[in-house]
């Protein structure tokens, strides 16, 4: 009976050690070309999914922790740091934060992104955020 607990233990023990690993981010998968697909968004209990915009932007990730950005014929340069093992923060030229992610996915071919977004309405209980779905080009 001794045994066969340990040996129960020791498979729990290897499943969380297994999804622990899982959900490591490698910040080298950032640099390339990742194209917004669509954008979800949470308001309080109400949502909106908008798909496939055409003027949607483009972010080409460098390895200099570089950020370029590209709008219909509009072109925008900053900076982006891996601040936490799921954490994200653009930056401005001059290194003042511009908007923090959690990054809720990111392998070679999806990019999920979530940004807490401030409340339309004041007060308590109040929950609002954004997720963007990039896929690499």
């Amino acid at each position: 009976m001794r045994i066969l607990t340990l040996t129960l233990k020791f498979l729990i023990l290897i499943a969380f050690i297994k999804c622990k690993e899982e959900n490591v981010i490698n910040p080298a998968l950032l640099i390339g070309n990742w194209q917004v697909d669509s954008i979800y968004t949470y308001q309080n209990g109400f949502d909106f999914m908008r798909r496939g915009g055409t003027n949607w932007g483009s972010y080409q990730y460098h390895n200099s922790g570089k950020i370029s950005e590209h709008k219909m014929e509009n072109k925008r340069e900053f900076l982006f740091e891996v601040i936490a093992p799921d954490s994200l923060v653009y930056k401005s030229p001059d290194q003042k934060p511009l908007a923090t992610f959690k990054i809720m996915k990111l392998n070679d071919k999806v990019l999920v992104l979530k940004k807490n977004l401030q409340p339309l309405i004041k007060g308590p209980n109040q929950q609002s955020y954004e997720v963007r779905f990039f896929s690499k080009n």
